[in-house]
């Protein structure tokens, strides 16, 4: 699948990691679609009108929590598996 355009994919490599994104999401009641990936989970987000972000790998969340990958863009390849978390 492609990223569309206007949203913002975190790719998080690892269950635990993914784990920790989930608690904090909840925690703050983020909106979001979430799908699991075979090794962690994909993060879908809407991008703030006028705001700008660049697909990069490695990123260190704050607090040093997780490191993970930021895709966007057309050019950004992402499989998913549909998954209903409501």
């Amino acid at each position: 699948m492609i990223v569309p355009e206007g949203c913002v994919v975190l790719d998080s490599d690892t269950k635990e990691e993914g784990d920790i994104i989930i608690n904090c999401i909840r925690e703050k009641r983020i909106k979001c679609f979430i799908s699991k990936s075979s090794k962690g989970y994909h993060f879908y987000f809407r991008i703030p009108q006028g705001m700008k972000i660049k697909s990069n790998s490695d990123r260190h969340l704050p607090l040093g929590l997780v490191d993970i990958d930021f895709k966007t863009g057309q050019s950004t390849n992402c499989i998913i598996e549909y998954r209903d978390n409501q």
